[in-house]
């Protein structure tokens, strides 16, 4: 709906945390006004009752409180897939994202993401808990299973 108003062009905004800035970006348009706080469920999936942190000696510890609660996640459960925005990337090492794209320039709609839940991205379920494997890099997914939205609007559980 939001690119349908804004002529058929995903949301954009160039932050380094596009990844979360999509609630910024989608609480204006659907409703509740002001700074994200963990008060509007709106954002929170009702799985999300817990996250994994990773360290950066390959640790991983479990955190017994949704991951949309702390303001480092802005709030929100939700993942937009925006990172050709981040400006951390290089002209040579472009990071793909639809972020400010036409939906229609997409070449596959049915198969581009457009937001998912954050353990998507890193080898966890919320709906399907199980240690995950400490091996981001690599993405060992552990046969996590996450809530997608693609850019055809269909959701799928993968």
């Amino acid at each position: 709906m939001y690119s349908d108003d804004a002529s058929d062009t995903s949301p954009s905004s160039a932050t380094n945390h596009v990844w979360a800035h999509y609630r910024n970006l989608m609480q204006s348009y659907v409703g509740p006004g002001g700074a994200p706080t963990n008060q509007n469920r709106l954002f929170a999936c009702p799985a999300d009752t817990f996250f994994y942190n990773f360290g950066d000696d390959d640790q991983v510890q479990l955190v017994r409180q949704g991951n949309h609660e702390p303001p480092t996640s802005n709030f929100s459960s939700y993942l937009f897939n925006g990172a050709n925005e981040s400006t951390n990337k290089s002209a040579t090492n472009q990071i793909l994202g639809i972020a400010g794209r036409k939906l229609s320039s997409i070449k596959h709609p049915a198969r581009t993401i457009l937001v998912t839940e954050w353990p998507a991205i890193v080898p966890y379920s919320w709906h399907q808990p199980k240690q995950p494997i400490a091996d981001v890099a690599n993405c060992a997914f552990n046969n996590a299973m996450n809530m997608v939205g693609f850019v055809d609007g269909h959701v799928s559980y993968i």
